[in-house]
């Protein structure tokens, strides 16, 4: 078992713990204070995770369009374009490190 499998089991482990024992147990004991102290880390771990994926789809794109317009500022550079645009294309697995 890798060290990431176990995080991520743990992680869950510890999050479900939260979200179904805490949770409820807040609501009844009418602690709002821990429900929305939970509820903050669940958005907060929501945005996290979300926001990584997302950027990491987007990526490649970004590079593309950010060398694109490099080169049109920079017109002397654009007869390294195929050579650039091969390093980018290479390196797209190994740059989404998810």
């Amino acid at each position: 078992m890798s060290y990431t499998e176990l995080f991520l089991g743990l992680s869950l482990t510890c999050f479900g713990f939260i979200v179904y024992y805490l949770v409820p147990y807040a609501i009844y004991s009418s602690e709002y204070g821990l429900f929305f102290g939970i509820f903050n880390l669940v958005v907060m771990g929501e945005i996290l995770v979300g926001g990584t994926l997302f950027f990491s789809t987007i990526q490649p794109y970004i590079q593309i369009n950010f060398f694109r317009l490099l080169i049109l500022i920079k017109r002397s550079d654009a007869r390294l374009k195929p050579i650039i645009i091969n390093r980018l294309e290479s390196g797209k697995i190994r740059n989404q490190k998810i």
